[in-house]
């Protein structure tokens, strides 16, 4: 395996720092509520309640929000203190949820098993262009014949976040760089393990008034 590069291990760093010193209302991305693209496609019945992968999953909302609609959840996320916390949460829900610290674009060799959906929820951004073939190789090794999977992540089209705001490679405001892909560039990525069900280009809601631009692809397995 290649080594990882500099810029993919400080996101590894930053992110576990975020999680260890900020309360969740001071981190921007984590959220209670599941986000509307998310519910449309379990309460619209076009996700049934099976195994599940949750990729990034910080402190675990998504994830118990799929586990209380009957899927057998594993949430991964790179910060293992992210991932205290969501045990902590589905300890007290009483939802049984695994939860698993890993890197999805590394070794994983405690992620096994086969699962039906597959959620990257704002995550693929974070995924740097040198790591993304391995993480696509982790992503089809645990998907399932005819896996759904959800990618939803910043375009190259929003012109509201990072610094700079615009272009694909920009700086996090917490820190992290991270690639901003345009919506054809991931539909090639994708396309050789996965059938493009859906694609565009959607807003979607930060915690003020602004509204991203992000990359919604809705894909099967091959």
């Amino acid at each position: 395996m290649e080594k990882p590069s500099d810029e993919h291990r400080e996101t590894g760093r930053r992110m576990e720092e975020i999680y260890r010193s900020l309360p969740e209302g001071e981190i921007p991305w984590v959220r209670e509520e599941p986000p509307e693209l998310l519910r449309e496609l379990v309460e619209a019945h076009k996700l049934g309640p099976r195994g599940a992968l949750d990729i990034g999953c910080g402190t675990g909302s998504y994830s118990l929000y799929l586990a209380r609609k009957g899927f057998d959840v594993t949430g991964v996320d790179v910060s293992s203190s992210a991932i205290e916390r969501a045990k902590e949460k589905a300890a007290q829900s009483g939802l049984p949820v695994r939860f698993l610290a890993a890197d999805m674009a590394g070794d994983v060799p405690g992620l096994t098993g086969s699962f039906d959906f597959i959620l990257e929820w704002m995550i693929m951004h974070h995924i740097l262009p040198p790591e993304r073939p391995r993480y696509l190789a982790n992503v089809r090794a645990l998907a399932g014949k005819g896996a759904g999977y959800l990618s939803v992540s910043f375009s190259a089209e929003d012109t509201t976040f990072g610094i700079p705001p615009e272009g694909k490679w920009r700086k996090s405001p917490m820190g992290p760089t991270v690639y901003c892909s345009g919506l054809e560039e991931l539909k090639d990525f994708f396309a050789p393990q996965f059938e493009i069900m859906e694609s565009r280009v959607v807003g979607i809601p930060g915690r003020t008034d602004l509204r991203f631009r992000a990359n919604y692809l809705w894909m099967r397995r091959r």
